[in-house]
């Protein structure tokens, strides 16, 4: 009987989505586990993509109580340079555009249990001194099938 998969399978399964978008080639992508990445971040951008993406598994929410059908959300940051427009890279608006066309309506592969689109409920701009970042909010349901004793 398919039980709980970890949620960050599923940000594994989103990082090798970005991965096959050709617009985002050069661009370091990361799933966040929890690790300082501030250096990480940092090396990343001062590629030549000058760009970093960070996955992170946000939190999960029950849909009716009672249920196990679940809203796992996860949060897609995009990192750049606050100007990044050059001959070598494309401006950040353009790879935002790229995440939200390669995720909205994607459907991961099921591993042990259904799971249903993604869906992306919004975006915003996060302040910062050294970055521009656009963070994509981005949710999948699935249905929890309980393990039987």
């Amino acid at each position: 009987m398919p039980g709980i998969t970890d949620i960050l399978e599923t940000a594994d399964l989103i990082e090798s989505r970005l991965e096959s978008v050709s617009a985002l080639d050069g661009v370091e992508i990361i799933v966040n586990r929890q690790k300082n990445l501030n250096n990480v971040i940092a090396q990343a951008v001062a590629k030549t993509a000058g760009a970093a993406i960070i996955i992170d598994a946000v939190r999960g929410e029950v849909i009716e109580r009672g249920k196990l059908d679940m809203t796992n959300s996860y949060a897609i940051s995009l990192w750049a340079n606050p100007v990044l427009r050059s001959s070598t890279s494309t401006p950040a608006s353009e790879l935002l555009i790229s995440i939200l066309g390669a995720l909205h309506g994607w459907q991961p592969a099921p591993r042990t249990h259904p799971l249903r689109k993604i869906t992306i409920t919004g975006w915003q701009i996060t302040p910062d001194e050294n970055f521009l970042i656009y963070t994509v909010q981005a949710d999948l349901d699935e249905t929890i099938q309980p393990i039987e004793p």
